[in-house]
């Protein structure tokens, strides 16, 4: 019984700590996702209005 008891505790603290590795990673992965997309988005956006004003003028 102390094994069986032993075995589901240790695979149950596996699996939270794969499951927040998990979240983790995604967490991580957006952030790097969206640091990486909001520059891009700002360089796109200003250069759209760079030439709004160029032609308006």
């Amino acid at each position: 019984m102390d094994i069986l008891s032993t075995s589901l505790f240790a695979s149950s603290v596996l699996g939270a700590l794969g499951g927040s590795s998990y979240l983790f990673g995604c967490a991580i992965a957006t952030g790097v996702l969206s640091a990486g997309l909001l520059p891009a988005l700002g360089i796109v956006v200003g250069a759209g209005f760079a030439i709004l004003g160029r032609v308006s003028k």
